[in-house]
C-alpha cells in the first residue's frame, strides 16, 4: 500500500477515532460514580466485592494491597455484565487475621479508566485460642512491622485533622469514690458466674442503678429504661465438691488445688449431677507435650484409669522487645520507663500453652488435656507453671464446652512436691462433683437517643460496653469495666441533647467467661443496633493495680499499675483518638497497639463486636497476674484512677460525637 493511499485510510478514520476517543473519554470522567464497598468479616473463607457499573465500561481490573496507599497490584479482571448491578467479585486468596484494601479500575476496550474509592475488606476473624508457640509468635509479630508503620502513619496524619470536643462541665463527672461505691456494688458475693444466684443478685442491682441514672425521678417502669435480654444456655456448670488427696505410706494428704471449670462432666445423672471420686496412680508427662507422652509410650507406660501430673505453662509476653521493635507501638504511656528493657517480659496469665480455649468445633489432639484423654486416664493434675504467686484458683479454659476428665490446678509453689509425688507413682484421688443443667444469662443495656434519631435523620450509633460476669470476685475483671460503663451512662444523660449528635448504647453483656456467648447473642439478635454502630469502646479490667511475687507465693501491691493494652483495629479515626487520649492521661505501663497482635482479633468483648458484625473497636483492657483468680479483690483496685480514666473516655466519645455522618476512614 503506498503512502497516498495510507493517507486517505487514516482520514477516512479520522471521525470514528475522535468520536471513539471522545467517546471513552467522557466515560472515564463518569468514574467517580463507581462506589466500591467490600465484605467486613462477613465470610469465612473469602471477601466479597460489590461495586456500581461504570458507563460503557468493558471489564474491570481488580487491585489488592495489604495498606491503604499501596502499592496495589492486579489480582484478576472481570467482565462487565449488563445484567449484574451491582457488580460483585469474590476473593478467596485470603487470610485469617489480615485487612486488604481494594480497588477496581474500569477498562474501555483497551483505554484504563481512573480506579474506584478504596476499600477495606477482611474474612470472619477466630478469636484467639489454640496452642501457643513463643518462637511461632514472636515470627508472625516481625512480619506486621511494615505493615504497622504504614497504619501508625496514617493515625498521625489523621490526629492533626481530629475533631476537639467540647470541654465537659467538671460537674457532670461521678468522682472516684462514687464510681468505686458501683465497684464494691458488683463484687459484694464470691463471683458472677452466668446463671447462678449470684448473677442474677447482680444483674438486678445494675438494672436498678441504670434506672437511677436515666430515670431519676422513677417516673417510668425498669423495662422502659432497661432493656434485658435472655440467653438460653444447655449448660450451666456448677462445681459443688471437689480436691485432691495423696495416700503417702499409711497417711492421706489434702493435697491444695482448685478445679479446672468445665470439666469433670463425666457420669451425669438425670437431676443433672455429675462426677464423684476418681483414684489411680500418679504419672508424671513432664511439660505435657506430645514428645512428652511419646517417651511414655515408648516406656511402655499404660495411661489407662491413671491420673497424669504434667506442667501447663503461661508463655511469656516480651513486651520490652516488642515495643523496641514497634518503636513504641501507637503510643506507649510509660512514665516510669517500666518497659525500657528489651527484657521486660509478661506472663500472659490467661493463655495456657498446652491447655487451650477450644471455640466452636476445634479440637486440638495435641494439648495436654486430649493427650491424656486420649489415653483413657482418669484424671489430670495441672501445674500453673510460672503463674505468679503461690495461686491454683485459676479460671480456664472458659470457652464453653463440657469435658469429661476431672482436671485439677495446683500452685506453681507445689511443684516440686507434686513432681517428686508423680514420679515416684504414688496413689491419689481427685474429687470433681457438681450439676450441669439448663439456664440462662442476661444481657443488660440502655439505648440513649442522640438529635439525628429524634430529627429523624439517619442514625449512627457508639457503642460502650463491658461484661458483668466474673470467675470470681472479679474487682477488676470486670467491676471496673462496669463501673465504667455506668460512669459513661451517667456522663451522658446529663450531657444536653443538642451536643449529643450520635445515639449512645450501654451495654452489659454476660457469659465472657463463656465463649463470649452474651456478646455472640447481642450481635445476632440486635442487628439494628450493630448495623448503625460506628465504634466499640469496650472497657475491661481498667484501674487494677500492679502486684510482684515476692518470691514466697504472695502478690505484692506496687505503686505502678497493672500492664494494660488498647487494641485498636485498622481505623486511623479511632487509633488517632487513642493517642490523643494517651497523650492527655499519661497513664502507667498503658500501651496503644494493633489488634492482630495475640491473633486474630484480641481476646475480650470488642473481639467478639468485630467478628459477628465488622464493627471497629477501642478495645481498652488491662492485664493484671491476678487475672482470672481468687486474688482479683476490692483491694487491687487504684480508685483514684476511676474519675481521671471515665473523663478521658468521655473525652474519646466526644470525638466520634463530631464525626460527620458517613464518615468512613476506608473512603
Amino acid at each position: 500500500m503506498d503512502k497516498g493511499t495510507i493517507r486517505k485510510t487514516v482520514l477516512s478514520l479520522w471521525p470514528a477515532i475522535v468520536f471513539y476517543l471522545v467517546f471513552s473519554f467522557s466515560a472515564i470522567a463518569d468514574d467517580f460514580k463507581i462506589n466500591l464497598k467490600a465484605s467486613r468479616g462477613t465470610f469465612k473463607d473469602s471477601v466479597i466485592l460489590t461495586w456500581t457499573p461504570a458507563d460503557n465500561a468493558s471489564s474491570y481490573y481488580i487491585l489488592r494491597s495489604y495498606n491503604y496507599d499501596g502499592p496495589y497490584v492486579i489480582i484478576n479482571n472481570v467482565d462487565d455484565d449488563d445484567d449484574d448491578d451491582p457488580l460483585t467479585y469474590t476473593d478467596k486468596s485470603v487470610e485469617n487475621g489480615k485487612y486488604y484494601w481494594y480497588k477496581v479500575k474500569p477498562l474501555y476496550l483497551f483505554i484504563p479508566g481512573e480506579n474506584s474509592n478504596r476499600a477495606q475488606g477482611w474474612v470472619t476473624p477466630g478469636m484467639a485460642g489454640g496452642m501457643i508457640d513463643t518462637n511461632e509468635q514472636l515470627i508472625n509479630v516481625i512480619g506486621q512491622i511494615p505493615h504497622f508503620h504504614n497504619v501508625r502513619n496514617l493515625a498521625r496524619d489523621r490526629l492533626i485533622t481530629l475533631p476537639q470536643p467540647d470541654a465537659i462541665e467538671s460537674e457532670i463527672f461521678p468522682s472516684s469514690s462514687e464510681i468505686f461505691e458501683w465497684v464494691k456494688g458488683v463484687t459484694a458475693n464470691d463471683h458472677r458466674r452466668i446463671g447462678s444466684d449470684y448473677s442474677k443478685k447482680v444483674i438486678l442491682y445494675l438494672k436498678e442503678e441504670l434506672k437511677k441514672i436515666f430515670d431519676p425521678d422513677n417516673k417510668k417502669n425498669m423495662n422502659e429504661v432497661v432493656h434485658e435480654e435472655s440467653i438460653p444456655l444447655d449448660n450451666v456448670y456448677t462445681a459443688k465438691n471437689w480436691g485432691l488427696d495423696i495416700q503417702i505410706d499409711d497417711k492421706t494428704i489434702d493435697f491444695p488445688s482448685f478445679y479446672a471449670v468445665n470439666t469433670g462432666v463425666r457420669d451425669v445423672r438425670f437431676d443433672g449431677q455429675f462426677g464423684g471420686s476418681y483414684t489411680g496412680e500418679m504419672i508424671w508427662a513432664d511439660d505435657g507435650s506430645p514428645g512428652a507422652f511419646q517417651k511414655l509410650d515408648e516406656a511402655g507406660v499404660d495411661f489407662t484409669d491413671k491420673i497424669v501430673v504434667a506442667l501447663c505453662e503461661f508463655p511469656d509476653l516480651p513486651m520490652g522487645l516488642m515495643k523496641d521493635m514497634f518503636d513504641g507501638f501507637y503510643h506507649f504511656s510509660d512514665p516510669w520507663g517500666w518497659a525500657d528493657s528489651i527484657f521486660q517480659t509478661v506472663p500472659m496469665a490467661f493463655a495456657r500453652s498446652n491447655f487451650p480455649a477450644e471455640y466452636d468445633e476445634n479440637i486440638y489432639p495435641n494439648s495436654v488435656y486430649n493427650l491424656a484423654l486420649s489415653r483413657n486416664a482418669k484424671a489430670l493434675v495441672l501445674i500453673l507453671k510460672n503463674h505468679p504467686g503461690d495461686i491454683n484458683t485459676h479460671w480456664g479454659p472458659y470457652d464453653g464446652k463440657m469435658r469429661e476428665m476431672p482436671t485439677m490446678w495446683v500452685s506453681q509453689y507445689k511443684e516440686q512436691a507434686i513432681t517428686e509425688y508423680a514420679k515416684n507413682g504414688l496413689s491419689a484421688t481427685v474429687t470433681l462433683e457438681g450439676t450441669v443443667k439448663p439456664g440462662e444469662g442476661k444481657n443488660i443495656y440502655v439505648k440513649l437517643d442522640g438529635k439525628a434519631k429524634i430529627e429523624g435523620r439517619p442514625e449512627e450509633i457508639i457503642l460502650i460496653s463491658s461484661h458483668h460476669d466474673s470467675c470470681f470476685k472479679g474487682a477488676t475483671e470486670d467491676g471496673t469495666g462496669i463501673s465504667m460503663v455506668l460512669a459513661q451512662a451517667s456522663i451522658w444523660s446529663r450531657i444536653p441533647l443538642e451536643k449529643r449528635e450520635k445515639s449512645l448504647v450501654f451495654l452489659l453483656t454476660d457469659g465472657h467467661h463463656y465463649r463470649g456467648i452474651g456478646s455472640e447473642h447481642f450481635v445476632n439478635h440486635n442487628t439494628d443496633i450493630t448495623s448503625k454502630t460506628i465504634i466499640n469502646i469496650n472497657l475491661e479490667h481498667l484501674a487494677a493495680k500492679g502486684v510482684i511475687d515476692n518470691g514466697t507465693g504472695d502478690l505484692v501491691i506496687e505503686e505502678q499499675s497493672a500492664l494494660t493494652m488498647i487494641f485498636v483495629n485498622e481505623t486511623p479515626t479511632g487509633i488517632a483518638t487513642v493517642i490523643r487520649m494517651l497523650k492527655n492521661l499519661q497513664p502507667d505501663r498503658t500501651v496503644a497497639l494493633h489488634s492482630t497482635i495475640l491473633g486474630d482479633v484480641p481476646p475480650g468483648e470488642a473481639g467478639h463486636f468485630h467478628m459477628g458484625a465488622g464493627i471497629d473497636f477501642i478495645h481498652w483492657i488491662g492485664y493484671p497476674y491476678y487475672l482470672l483468680t481468687a486474688e482479683d479483690t476490692i483491694d487491687k483496685v487504684d480508685v483514684d484512677l476511676l474519675s481521671p480514666i471515665s473523663k478521658n473516655i468521655a473525652e474519646m466519645v466526644g470525638t466520634f460525637m463530631l464525626l460527620p455522618e458517613k464518615y468512613s476512614d476506608y473512603e
